[in-house]
């Protein structure tokens, strides 16, 4: 969602040096823009959707490396339930391979920048926590549609 928004801020920057250019660069600007919007359009609307689609009917085997590049996706695309899905999994991944995980999370949480905390608290709980409720707790979805669902869900 961050990158769509600095998009969108690029978008009303030259809006508002159109009143200085000249006919010819008013033209140009507003092709960019046409092209732009439907570039953004296109891979909203498109792309993740059909990557969505493609994880939910995948094989349980292809299904977590599918689910790992949609938490990823959505994570750089500023969706805050996929960056904590993350966080969830790597606290899940610490808690399974290392030893005495509970112990290190909780030293290691006075040295987290205060910038990173909420993002760490999310590993730490799932560190210490004994069950796997990753997916239950952080509903991290590419499309619009299924996030709508989820929260009426929710409600």
């Amino acid at each position: 969602f961050s990158m769509y928004r600095k998009l969108m801020n690029m978008r009303e920057s030259l809006s508002d040096q159109q009143s200085k250019d000249s006919e010819g660069l008013k033209m140009v600007k507003s092709a960019l823009k046409v092209i732009l919007e439907t570039t953004i359009h296109s891979f909203i609307n498109g792309f993740l959707p059909t990557v969505e689609r493609t994880r939910r009917s995948a094989p349980d085997e292809d299904k977590s490396y599918l689910d790992g590049a949609v938490y990823l996706m959505g994570a750089l695309l500023g969706k805050q339930k996929c960056s904590q899905m993350i966080a969830c999994r790597t606290g899940k991944f610490v808690q399974n391979k290392m030893p005495g995980a509970q112990l290190a999370v909780m030293m290691a949480e006075s040295m987290i920048p205060s910038s990173m905390l909420d993002w760490f608290g999310v590993v730490k709980q799932s560190v210490i926590e004994r069950v796997d409720n990753c997916e239950a707790d952080y509903f991290c979805t590419l499309s619009e549609e299924d996030q709508i669902e989820q929260n009426k869900k929710n409600l």
